[in-house]
């Protein structure tokens, strides 16, 4: 429930494949901006006051006049995030497939939501270290895999 100039709102959002959001039961389908995680950044407005739903993977919350209702920070785009972190997200996330498959691409994924965290509080340095060590760890899981198919002969 938010309360906006003009009464109290009901806002849900839900995830999965269609992403709706529900506004006072009205249905709005939801895109996002990246192919790999869910990122979604979508302005409400109910009456004088203006509301942000911001979505990275899973997580979800709302902004409400500049402030997210879940920990009181204030609302950062994710328009602020550097067109580079997409291409670290593609690569952790497809690179993880091509090397080991569903296990490598959940290891990009979980990389992946933290380069947009990061890229939201301008944390670049940090980003390109996550992005190495995403890389280490999915080239290790990819070595031992390798290694045990050898050993087994599969």
């Amino acid at each position: 429930m938010v309360d906006a100039t003009d009464g109290t709102h009901e806002i849900q959002y839900s995830a999965g494949f269609t992403r709706k959001l529900l506004i006072d039961g009205e249905k709005f389908k939801l895109r996002s901006s990246n192919w790999f995680i869910n990122m979604i950044d979508y302005e409400i407005t109910l009456g004088n006051t203006k509301c942000q739903l911001v979505v990275i993977g899973s997580k979800a919350d709302l902004a409400v006049n500049g402030y997210y209702l879940g920990n009181g920070e204030p609302y950062e785009p994710l328009s602020k995030i550097p067109a580079w972190v997409n291409v670290f997200i593609g690569l952790s996330s497809f690179g993880g497939i091509i090397l080991i498959g569903l296990i490598g691409m959940l290891i990009g994924i979980l990389f992946s939501m933290l380069y947009a965290f990061l890229g939201i509080k301008g944390k670049n340095k940090t980003i390109i270290f996550s992005f190495v060590l995403c890389t280490i760890i999915q080239i290790v899981v990819f070595s031992i895999v390798y290694i045990m198919r050898i050993e087994h002969g599969i």
